[in-house]
């Protein structure tokens, strides 16, 4: 093989590589619009412009509602007045809610319908290759090269979380960085964010506190102590009143599954690598595909596997609003 067929490989390769990052995005330009989630136009005086932008949804959008007390909606949005957002089983009052973010269409056709073209293309590039050489018809390779690549495609789709978008949110200047949110919290709703998760906490005395919430109330949460600024506290359990907290950082898990993307990753690398050390000129080319194909997987299990744990964490902060005196 020469030149040409490397060069013919890695025009391919780029193409595809820009193609599949963007088909996502791509076929939503080509999607059937749908009507607006719009209602007759009330008095909007005093709402802040980025609840009005809510109505600028997709009627059907799913949108996760953030509210002051802990608690998160997932629904599909009707619409929004200026006193409240209208899902399609009940609706918020706009003094309740902290942020409103769109959630991501999960379909794991995505993901499958681009490992379909990448494959198909690595098999045709494959089959045309050998063609030169060999006489090779490239059609059962590019079905086959379709065939491996939509696995690893769905795979990937599947195990990789979706971020959702915000939309709304009741202080912007508190909430710029998309992957760490920002929520400014009443004491006596601090319980119902933490109960049961894992924290950092910070007490306006500068006291810390690492551990897990275990229980709490209006006025206490109780801590399984793992680490501490105070020695005395460290292995107990202790009870914090939430009047006196001032800031608590906990992570969110946002789904996604580490194994299957890496998964997912390692076959779609033992099939681009495998294919590209089938087409280099390798003294064997038996020993060079095998090779090119682990590297592939190696390199893919860790792309798959890193992109899903980016994905799957968010960090929280609550800052905890001081007592009234």
């Amino acid at each position: 093989m020469g030149f040409r067929w490397h060069s013919i490989l890695v025009v391919v390769a780029s193409c595809l590589v820009a193609g599949g990052c963007s088909m996502r995005s791509g076929l939503d330009h080509w999607s059937v619009p749908e009507p607006a989630a719009t209602t007759p136009e009330p008095e909007w005086d005093g709402a802040p412009e980025e609840w009005k932008a809510l109505n600028r949804l997709k009627r059907g959008t799913r949108v996760a509602v953030y509210r002051k007390d802990g608690r998160v909606s997932r629904e599909s949005i009707r619409y929004a007045t200026p006193q409240e957002i209208l899902l399609e089983s009940h609706s918020v009052p706009r003094e309740d809610v902290l942020a409103v973010a769109r959630v991501p269409k999960d379909s794991a056709w995505d993901g499958t319908a681009i490992g379909l073209g990448i494959g198909a293309a690595l098999g045709l590039a494959t089959g045309v290759a050998a063609d030169a050489t060999e006489d090779v018809d490239p059609l059962p390779m590019t079905i086959w090269g379709a065939l491996w690549g939509a696995g690893p495609g769905a795979l990937l789709d599947a195990g990789i979380a979706k971020k959702e978008e915000m939309v709304y949110r009741r202080e912007p200047e508190t909430l710029s960085v998309p992957d760490d949110w920002t929520f400014t919290v009443a004491p006596n709703n601090v319980a119902r964010w933490v109960t049961g998760r894992k924290i950092d906490l910070m007490l306006a005395d500068a006291t810390y506190f690492s551990g897990k919430v275990v229980q709490g109330d209006a006025d206490e949460i109780e801590v399984e102590v793992k680490d501490s600024s105070r020695e005395d506290k460290k292995g107990t359990r202790t009870r914090i009143r939430t009047g006196a907290i001032s800031t608590i950082n906990f992570t969110e898990n946002r789904g996604g599954n580490l194994a299957v993307a890496a998964v997912g990753g390692a076959l779609a690398g033992l099939l681009m690598g495998g294919t590209w050390g089938s087409l280099a000129e390798f003294p064997n080319e038996g020993i060079g595909t095998v090779m090119a194909g682990g590297l592939g997987a190696v390199v893919g299990a860790s792309v798959g596997g890193g992109l899903a744990y980016h994905n799957k964490r968010r960090e929280v902060t609550l800052v905890v609003q001081a007592p009234a005196r």
